[in-house]
């Protein structure tokens, strides 16, 4: 079997393992704790969405074009590549704050979908399940700068979860709630730049 087909066969092999886990809870080694906020991620966005009208107007209209259309389906083969990624930290203190873009990579390894933030000094790594059609769940770990990447599964102060949403071609959402340290609700909108 050559490399192409191997890797097309590791695709679709991860692609029907992924598709059975219809609840956060239904994760693989996903801990209770984030089980519980994902599941009441809708919530907790809601409550984000009115606290980030306080913030700067301009950071304000680019977290509104991360929220602009509607949920799409996610293809997970169309995933993979480089993206420009955002981040905006909502509440805690400040509304909202809104960074620079930094460079995120979606890789196929071993016949899962992983996840990496490459640049920029908070970093995160880790896998995305699929929740349903429309939907993601993403379990990493925080890293800082180059520090070595951790896996999911090491506690609070480096286990990061995300719901993963798609409101157009080739943008992504990660809607991190109630996050460990800093904000009450971060957002990572994701652009795709390459493959």
């Amino acid at each position: 079997m050559d490399e192409k087909m191997k890797n097309r066969f590791s695709l679709y092999a991860a692609l029907f393992l992924m598709t059975s886990a219809a609840c956060a809870q239904d994760i693989p080694g996903i801990s209770d704790s984030d089980a519980a906020r994902l599941d009441l991620m809708e919530d907790m966005r809601t409550k984000a969405m009115v606290t980030a009208k306080g913030g700067e107007a301009s950071d304000l209209a680019q977290l509104e074009q991360a929220y602009a259309g509607s949920p799409q389906k996610i293809v997970p083969r169309d995933l993979l590549g480089t993206w420009s990624c955002q981040t905006f930290k909502i509440g805690g203190g400040l509304a909202l704050v809104a960074y620079s873009p930094f460079k995120c990579r979606i890789t196929l390894v071993k016949g899962e979908l992983q996840f990496r933030k490459i640049s920029g000094s908070q970093r995160t790594a880790g896998k995305l399940f699929v929740k349903s059609d429309t939907q993601l769940i993403y379990l990493g770990a925080k890293t800082y700068n180059d520090d070595p990447l951790k896996p999911y599964g090491l506690g609070p102060d480096s286990d990061d979860t995300a719901v993963v949403e798609s409101f157009g071609k080739n943008r992504l959402v990660f809607q991190f709630p109630a996050p460990e340290r800093e904000s009450d609700f971060d957002v990572m909108w994701l652009k795709k730049t390459g493959k």
